[in-house]
């Protein structure tokens, strides 16, 4: 039997909402996830006979050399104390353009014993601290133009990548990829983009293969007992701000997962959304957003105060007072929006060139798995609601009544 952590995501240079540490003369947010980067290796070196680590280590394909270098440095200590580390490219680290470089060519570092970079598809035979033998089948991810040597969409490529492994021992596959159905709160995803992803059956047929551990899903998300995201390792936008954060303690035995733990980090920024609308009435808007941040517990987070206001009422935010209401948060962002009077409502209206029936079929066939095998139902109810609806000459939507 041998012992495992799991993360991924750190996104090591994401200067989103940070600020320059006075004392470690790095952004904040870098230096946090280096901060649970230590708590986690501190956990594997106790715990633990190997580290994995599924993708997106930086942020951009191009990190600064001072962040590759604190990457670096955990590589070798790492390796100086034998415990190994598995970790592949996430898409944040992989240029598109062909011939590019990806971050991780210090041959200096990448070829120590104990470090396994798996930038290519393909299996690695690893032995871990305990001394037993583990086979790892790298998914890193992949643009159109990579797994389509491997299959006429990215499902039949990884399944045909799958059928190809006939090792024996303990199996284990690594990947930075969607798989069909999952939600992510990332807010940067854009779901009619040709994303890397492969419906779930593809792995729950793959029977020679003990885990599944997947990165590139924010959230921690388990799919099925040996098919996991383990989430990225802090909130990196505030579409994540409801997840846990955290990693995965497993353990597996004779090419079988017999025990998977999702352990929540206690102390890390919370991302925290302040929604505020500004009645017509109200006289005094700067009162009612600082009283809405006083109830809202913003201590040591990174807020985002987003509040919506009449164009005549701008006049009397006192935005220094708001700012004095916010200095127990670590970080904040002010958003405003003018509420428009010109229309009743802007969310009722149609452009004559979106077609609903047309997007939720496009939607459905590019995520493929569940969304595709349920198409014709998921199409039937956009039908329906759509009858529901009627459209008058103004383009302007009136429920019926029905």
């Amino acid at each position: 039997m041998f012992r495992a952590i799991h993360i991924s995501d750190i996104h090591l240079g994401l200067n989103t909402y940070g600020s320059i540490s006075d004392k470690h003369k790095i952004n904040t947010r870098t230096l946090e996830g280096l901060e649970l980067l230590d708590f986690v290796i501190n956990e594997a070196k106790v715990n633990a006979d190997v580290l994995f680590i599924s993708g997106d280590i930086y942020e951009t394909a191009n990190p600064s050399n001072r962040i590759r270098s604190e990457f670096e440095k955990r590589l070798v200590y790492c390796n100086k104390i034998g415990l190994p580390v598995v970790f592949i490219p996430g898409n944040h680290c992989i240029p598109k353009a062909d011939g590019s470089c990806h971050p991780f060519v210090s041959d200096r570092i990448y070829s120590l014993p104990n470090v396994f970079m798996m930038d290519n598809v393909g299996v690695q035979t690893i032995t871990v601290k305990n001394g037993e033998i583990l086979n790892i089948l790298a998914l890193p991810y992949m643009y159109p133009k990579d797994w389509k040597k491997y299959g006429n969409n990215s499902g039949v490529a990884v399944a045909n990548i799958i059928k190809k492994v006939d090792t024996e021992g303990n199996n284990i596959i690594v990947g930075h990829l969607t798989v069909s159905g999952v939600i992510n709160n990332y807010e940067k995803t854009d779901v009619f983009s040709e994303e890397f992803t492969v419906p779930k059956e593809v792995f729950q047929s793959a029977d020679n293969f003990s885990a599944v551990l997947l990165g590139h899903i924010h959230q921690y998300t388990k799919i099925d007992d040996n098919i996991w995201y383990s989430g990225s390792l802090f909130p990196n936008t505030f579409g994540e701000e409801a997840d846990k954060k955290g990693y995965v303690y497993f353990e597996i035995d004779n090419n079988k997962l017999i025990n998977h733990e999702f352990k929540e980090f206690k102390n890390y920024t919370r991302l925290k959304t302040v929604k505020i609308i500004i009645d017509k009435e109200d006289k005094n808007p700067t009162d009612i957003i600082v009283k809405s941040i006083i109830n809202a517990n913003i201590n040591d987070c990174i807020v985002k105060i987003d509040y919506s206001i009449y164009e005549e009422q701008l006049i009397h935010v006192d935005i220094n007072k708001i700012r004095e209401s916010l200095l127990k948060s670590k970080y904040y962002d002010i958003v405003h929006s003018i509420i428009d009077t010109t229309n009743k409502n802007r969310l009722n209206t149609i452009e004559n060139s979106i077609d609903p029936i047309n997007t939720v079929d496009k939607y459905c066939d590019i995520k493929g798995g569940d969304f595709k095998d349920n198409s014709g139902k998921l199409l039937e109810i956009t039908k329906k609601l759509y009858e529901l609806v009627k459209i008058d000459d103004e383009k302007t939507i009136d429920m019926a009544s029905e």
